[in-house]
């Protein structure tokens, strides 16, 4: 063996889901500061391993049987002593026995005072020579690595470190395919949440797993005032398949952010500033958006909120009529000060209850009469999820605006507000940094790709599949059933009591995850893959716990 050769020997165990390292303090004499275990390699050690061995039993005694587990390779550095000489050192790491006794004492020649067992943090900030600090820290990031953390353990991180705003479920999700989803443990859940609405393609498709690899490595962000490929085929393509009469398309991060251009957009084309939105309604949790959701508890919190909104009951159309009146009596402008009416054809965050068409069409009428602009919010109803590509395609109506997100990118953030020609907003009036950025692009193409592969097959599964979901339920007449309302595979089951110990139920007892939509609805949103097989569990299952 090639001498001069030094070993450094990292000792830890694992005491209560963490990592305590041995540092032993250095004789006085032999300068005092603290070290985990190191010696020199003797000639009539077998190998630099066998060397290690050795002086963990001379410095702590340490027998082999004590030890659980070793790690070689982990780092070596070469550094000179006090005679010049250069010193190559090996980094070892052993995980030892809990219980394990350490003897500092007996070693024929003690070198070490005193000893200690420390987390990281205080052992890398006691150990003295910087040499050691890097193999420690090399060691720590290879335990971090490598070890899979516990449900306990994973709640406890978040609990600690999230901000709190989410109440939680009691498991953890780390993997998923298709309609599937899998815990730490590797137990399967059949998903009828698609993330809120947002894995309408399936969870790590194969072809969206291999765009996101390959656009990676090309080019992941590119702000908007250069030209892209991947946006400028995006742009393209989202507006070929928007509904009639869409023309442009302003890319953003997410639902939210949509329906905030929306609102901008809707104003400086108009230059009014009053917007009608729907009792019951959801469009977003940001302080304009928020201003337009119809939820109090929501927004008290954050008062005061955007102001010249209007709330009016939905499929009331004199209400509309009265509410454009009164605001045409209050306004010097004879034009009034209404900008648009923003509505969702299914309102899925209050019970996922579609609006009556007859009424839509009625609704369209009056505003395109008064000049007012209407907005349709497709963030939870796009891309598939209703039977068609868009909800609007259901209703046979030309909106102004069209807001989009969740499934745009199959699981990447991403949003979309869709406007005709007529829409404008001065330059650099709004802007998004991400807004755009070539990953998501890309990942929304493929997944546009996807939806319309085989001539639509997942949104024809979404129609055939939801129908079929939603006549099983019906037919069974299931007490605690109200009615089962929706379109496609968004579907809202209401019931005669409160909702929640069901959805809990589901997850618990039977593996499958559903949605509250509101206090008395199950909501059902699964992936538009999910197989007829995997739909009959889902329908026996709630059999079972409704009856």
């Amino acid at each position: 063996m090639k001498l001069p050769t030094k070993v450094q020997c990292i000792i830890y165990k694992e005491v209560n889901r963490k990592h305590e390292f041995l540092i032993l303090k250095r004789l006085d004499s032999k300068g005092g500061f603290w070290q985990p275990i190191t010696g020199s390699v003797e000639e009539s050690d077998k190998d630099i391993e066998s060397a290690s061995f050795r002086e963990i039993f001379e410095e702590i005694k340490v027998k082999k049987s004590d030890i659980l587990k070793k790690h070689s390779n982990i780092h070596s550095f070469q550094f000179k002593n006090d005679k010049n000489t250069t010193i190559t050192e090996y980094v070892f790491a052993f995980e030892v026995k809990s219980n394990v006794k350490i003897n500092i004492d007996s070693n024929i020649y003690p070198e070490h005072s005193e000893y200690e067992w420390a987390l990281f943090e205080k052992a890398i900030n006691t150990i003295e020579w910087e040499n050691n600090k890097i193999a420690l820290s090399k060691v720590n990031d290879m335990l971090t690595k490598n070890k899979k953390m516990d449900h306990n353990r994973i709640k406890e991180l978040e609990e600690n470190y999230d901000f709190g705003t989410y109440p939680k479920r009691d498991i953890t999700i780390v993997s998923g395919k298709a309609a599937l989803l899998y815990d730490e443990k590797g137990n399967e859940y059949i998903d009828c949440t698609s993330g809120v609405g947002v894995a309408n393609i399936g969870h790590c498709h194969p072809k969206l797993a291999k765009t996101l690899e390959e656009q990676s490595k090309k080019l992941i962000t590119c702000y908007s005032i250069f030209h892209n490929d991947k946006r400028a085929e995006l742009l393209q393509k989202i507006v070929q398949i928007a509904p009639s009469p869409i023309a442009k398309a302003f890319l953003c991060n997410s639902g939210t952010e949509s329906v905030e251009a929306a609102i901008k957009f809707a104003r400086s084309t108009t230059g009014k500033q009053t917007i009608i939105a729907l009792n019951q309604c959801f469009h977003g949790k940001t302080i304009g958006s928020l201003a337009l959701t119809h939820n109090k508890k929501y927004q008290a919190p954050f008062a005061p909120i955007m102001p010249a909104v209007i709330h009016i009951p939905k499929n009331d159309i004199e209400k509309l009529k009265e509410a454009i009146q009164e605001n045409k009596i209050k306004q010097d402008d004879q034009n009034h000060n209404i900008a648009a009416v923003i509505i969702e054809l299914i309102q899925g965050e209050r019970g996922v209850r579609p609006l009556d068409k007859e009424y839509v069409t009625k609704l369209r009428q009056i505003t395109k009469e008064n000049n007012i602009l209407l907005i349709i919010d497709e963030v939870q109803t796009g891309f598939g999820r209703t039977g068609k590509m868009f909800a609007t395609n259901h209703y046979n109506v030309e909106p102004d605006i069209i807001c989009t997100a969740k499934a745009i990118a199959g699981g990447v953030p991403m949003g979309a507000t869709l406007t005709t020609k007529e829409i404008t907003a001065p330059t650099k009036s709004h802007t998004s940094t991400f807004g755009g950025n070539a990953l998501a692009c890309a990942a929304a193409l493929t997944t546009i790709e996807i939806l319309e592969d085989n001539n639509s097959e997942l949104i024809n599964n979404s129609k055939e599949i939801g129908n079929y979901i939603i006549k099983q339920i019906n037919d069974l007449n299931l007490p605690k059933v109200r009615e089962v309302r929706g379109m496609g595979l968004m579907i809202g089951i209401g019931l005669k009591v409160r909702a929640g110990e069901y959805v809990h139920k589901l997850m618990t007892e039977h593996k499958i995850l559903a949605l509250l939509a509101g206090p008395l609805t199950i909501r059902l949103l699964p992936p538009l893959c999910i197989t007829k097989e995997q739909a009959d569990q889902v329908i026996t299952t709630l059999k079972e716990v409704l009856n």
